[in-house]
């Protein structure tokens, strides 16, 4: 990859929704030519989804010039040649910023003050990447966060969207997931359903159901994560 850094200003709507892609499935990556350590994003799709991929490479050309790519990966696992489709960004400072709060021990963390960046359309590219949903439960996959930063996640998304988000166990591995029980299903949906509607990734999105009568809390009253951490 050529080395080559753009120095566009990045708008707080790019900045909503780049870190949410970054909450996800993208990566910010430290250009090993840069002489100033100058970090560009990345992230890949499988080519079901590529509509997808391509409406994140259109968001992130207002900052950089982007390269889309195709390619096949041999999975050992499986036995079976994948398609994916990369998204590539050049450098920028932006990026390089990004890098340093949220890799500052080369894993990645959640960095308060970029948190708070964090808008309707971030969350659900991030719900998009690695949320789940079935007929009763919504689940965004967090296990790669710590537990401390799971509970951090869990409050933000109740004070910013009225989500209730709970920090629960894994059941097979162990780690923190967040759990978005039926009474906040609604209003997931209403966030996830403008942007999952042209890329095609419709079914990530819950299906209206009605709220159980029963233990159902008032919107206003805040998560709670009494047990969330069964052994």
């Amino acid at each position: 990859m050529a080395y080559r850094v753009d120095h566009k200003e990045a708008s707080e709507t790019l900045m909503g929704a780049v870190v949410g892609m970054l909450l996800g499935d993208a990566s910010v990556i430290t250009h090993y030519k840069s002489p100033t350590r100058q970090a560009y994003l990345q992230l890949k799709h499988s080519t079901k989804q590529e509509a997808y991929a391509l409406y994140k490479a259109e968001l992130l050309r207002q900052l950089t010039h982007v390269r889309v790519q195709k390619s096949e990966s041999y999975d050992k696992r499986t036995g079976q040649t994948y398609e994916a489709i990369s998204v590539v960004t050049r450098c920028h400072p932006f990026y390089t910023r990004l890098r340093e709060a949220f890799y500052p021990a080369g894993h990645k963390v959640i960095d308060p003050f970029w948190l708070e960046r964090l808008d309707e359309r971030g969350l659900a590219l991030w719900f998009l990447d690695d949320g789940s949903t079935s007929e009763t439960q919504c689940y965004l996959a967090t296990l790669a966060f710590s537990w401390p930063d799971n509970y951090l996640l869990s409050r933000f998304i109740w004070n910013r969207f009225g989500i209730h988000a709970n920090v629960r166990r894994h059941a097979g591995r162990g780690q923190p997931i967040l759990y978005i029980p039926a009474k906040s299903r609604q209003r997931l949906r209403e966030i996830l359903l403008p942007y999952a509607q042209f890329t095609n990734m419709i079914y990530k999105v819950p299906n209206e159901r009605p709220l159980e009568s029963s233990g159902v809390m008032r919107q206003s009253d805040p998560p709670s994560n009494r047990g969330a951490m069964q052994k």
